[in-house]
């Protein structure tokens, strides 16, 4: 396994747990000059701001510049929307990139000021944390009384630490976190390439879409 950190990803603000000798690259993530591997993200919990109003500023520049620092690498991100609204959205990603990409040091300067920001009330005591390297802030947002202290509960045939009320938390996050979605919103990160090592490359077997 290898442990790679943002600096090494240019993939948004996240830390990833990565396999040595594989390859899974999303559709949005070709441009990245850098290796991706089979991976599982890490999200680390940051306290939020008991204050509404600064709580919301803290979430909304963490979730900008994150979409910068991922636009660092990439011009085509994920993008929600349809028609129009769409080529609008794809020519300022597009655009954005490309200046990004030709600022020396922009990078660098955005991950300091991400940190900064996701990090700046880890010296108080507060009654709410969150994940910053999320895309929904704001909904992975809870109490920390729901996270300490953790649980263990049974995974396969080993045991794991978990949020001591991980029902509030699933629920907070995903809603009805048990029930399946309708087929048609049932979506995942379609790979360009998948090479799960030892020679078992499976892009070629890939539906794009």
């Amino acid at each position: 396994m290898f442990w790679q950190l943002r600096q090494l990803t240019k993939d948004s603000a996240v830390i990833k747990l990565m396999k040595k000798g594989t390859k899974f690259v999303p559709q949005f993530s070709v441009e990245m000059k850098c290796w991706l591997g089979i991976y599982i993200d890490i999200f680390v919990w940051d306290n939020l701001s008991d204050k509404k109003v600064k709580a919301w500023l803290q979430m909304k520049e963490a979730r900008i510049l994150s979409q910068l620092l991922f636009l660092c690498g990439s011009s085509k991100p994920e993008i929600p929307y349809h028609g129009a609204k769409k080529l609008i959205a794809q020519g300022i990603c597009k655009s954005l990139h490309f200046l990004l990409s030709r600022i020396p040091g922009s990078e660098r300067r955005l991950y300091r000021r991400f940190e900064k920001i996701s990090q700046q009330e880890n010296n108080k005591t507060t009654q709410y944390i969150t994940s910053f390297q999320v895309v929904d802030i704001y909904n992975h947002s809870f109490k920390e009384s729901d996270s300490v202290p953790y649980g263990k509960m049974k995974f396969e045939d080993f045991r794991v630490s978990v949020p001591n009320n991980w029902e509030a938390y699933l629920h907070r996050c995903y809603g009805d976190f048990m029930s399946l979605p309708p087929e048609e919103k049932r979506v995942n990160h379609c790979a360009e390439i998948i090479d799960l090592g030892g020679g078992a490359d499976l892009s070629a077997t890939i539906i794009r879409t």
